[in-house]
């Protein structure tokens, strides 16, 4: 799932190259979709990548938040990851 992160740090500094910004929710659904797309011909990928994402970004404390704003991971976000997968029934 770490595709996650790159997809939204893409967005995050190509955003502001563009000097285009996008909203969290914003973020949210893109990193849904791609999701999504990386999960080919399975019928569970939009309800998990729905439930995983939310369920992730939900899991965050304060500092993930500030830290994912500046465009880095931290090493509770990396285990949050994992935890929402299973959370989501996924691996």
């Amino acid at each position: 799932m770490r595709m996650l992160m790159g997809v939204w740090f893409v967005v995050l500094f190509s955003s502001a190259a563009q000097a285009q910004l996008y909203s969290f929710q914003d973020m949210i659904n893109m990193a849904i979709q791609q999701c999504i797309v990386q999960r080919p011909g399975q019928p569970d990928a939009p309800r998990f990548c729905n439930c995983w994402v939310n369920r992730w970004v939900g899991l965050w404390d304060e500092n993930d938040k500030a830290s994912f704003i500046r465009g880095v991971s931290t090493p509770h976000m990396v285990e949050m990851e994992r935890v929402a997968a299973s959370q989501c029934g996924g691996s």
